[in-house]
């Protein structure tokens, strides 16, 4: 059995590292909406990745598999 200090240890670095790539995502998606369109597009670039991260997980894999109109390989 694992002891549950390794457990709450690893649960904490788990959570800094998904907060770190989640932040570094959000800064690259605000430069990239700045240099196309300034501090309007920092904005909206940065309301694209709040809405994304919060609605995101609930598409359904049926539905992007359709969007991408993808088929079975056999």
């Amino acid at each position: 059995m694992i002891r549950e200090d390794i457990v709450i240890d690893h649960s904490r670095s788990n959570l800094l590292h998904t907060v770190l790539l989640l932040g570094s995502m959000m800064g690259l998606l605000a430069l990239l909406g700045f240099l196309l369109s300034g501090t309007t597009g920092v904005v909206m670039a940065l309301a694209a990745g709040v809405f994304l991260f919060f609605f995101g997980p609930r598409i359904s894999p049926q539905l992007l598999l359709r969007m991408y109109r993808a088929r079975a390989l056999s």
